[in-house]
């Protein structure tokens, strides 16, 4: 990042939360981090976006690379952790084998995809945990 022109850091960052304000993230979240990096406080993304599009490269450049540094991250950890979904499903036994055997047959890779490391999908069942029914 520090090899990035400021005016190159200013458009990333600008990006960066445009990327944030699609993927909803929280404003009061974005704003404390904005402030804790040389910004004023503003009242949403679009105030954040014109406030940056504003600095001066030359004079503000020390601020523009401590928020790209800060949205790069903000944005990294949003993909990684926020507005995951899972589901849990309750299976029995044989449609967990079925799961297991799709999975060695290659059922669920798509075709414009190679197959990773098998391995990661050698599922062992803990037959132990397995509530047996009546």
């Amino acid at each position: 990042m520090n090899s990035l022109e400021a005016s190159e850091l200013k458009e990333k960052t600008i990006k960066n939360i445009e990327y944030l304000k699609a993927r909803q993230a929280g404003f009061k979240d974005s704003n404390v981090l904005m402030k804790d990096n040389g910004l004023t406080a503003s009242v949403g993304m679009d105030s954040v976006i014109n406030k940056i599009s504003k600095l001066d490269e030359e004079i503000d450049k020390k601020t523009i690379k401590k928020l790209a540094r800060a949205t790069d991250g903000y944005l990294n950890k949003h993909i990684l952790f926020a507005s995951k979904r899972i589901y849990v499903y309750k299976l029995n036994k044989s449609q967990l084998l079925n799961i297991k055997s799709g999975f060695e047959r290659g059922d669920y890779f798509l075709d414009k995809l190679e197959k990773g490391n098998e391995k990661s999908f050698d599922i062992i069942l803990p037959e132990n945990k397995i509530k047996k029914r009546a």
